[in-house]
């Protein structure tokens, strides 16, 4: 079952809260929406955060992946970006879609160090193995509709 996997890096994404006095916002949880939805504000008592020149073309290529996938089961289609599968198969390296301007590739190596997960796995691995069945879980992961779906947690 092709599985494509991706981590949002644009650490200039809109912040949707006020200013905060020597806080930078980076890429955090949720700061993808509004590429995905241009012009997603939060609801009737949101704020618009328009996405700058970057960012709108950012966007452009995020939604046309999500696009194809849809429609195809799989993100890469002719005249936009290519995403690579991920796969870890024995002499592979699963590579992840880094989504930020321009967009790139992350090794499974270079997503692992830069999560620190050799300092997470000793301490993790005391937990039930429903809980952590493989080290590297990508954060996003596409995968065609029409296929089983992975659990997460098994």
């Amino acid at each position: 079952m092709p599985v494509y996997a991706y981590e949002f890096r644009d650490r200039t994404a809109p912040f949707y809260f006020p200013a905060l006095p020597g806080f930078q916002s980076l890429a955090y949880h949720t700061s993808d929406i509004p590429y995905y939805f241009p012009g997603f504000y939060g609801g009737p008592l949101g704020k618009a955060h328009p996405l700058d020149a970057q960012q709108s073309k950012l966007s452009d290529n995020l939604v046309t992946f999500w696009a194809n996938f849809a429609r195809t089961g799989s993100p890469n289609g002719q005249g936009n970006a290519q995403w690579p599968r991920y796969d870890v198969a024995p002499g592979r390296r699963g590579d992840y879609l880094a989504e930020k301007t321009p967009l790139s590739t992350l090794t499974d190596a270079e997503v692992s160090a830069a999560h620190k997960c050799d300092f997470w796995d000793p301490i993790l691995q005391w937990l039930p193995s429903q809980l952590v069945s493989h080290r590297h879980r990508p954060r996003g992961v596409l995968q065609p509709a029409h296929e089983p779906q992975i659990d997460p947690l098994r």
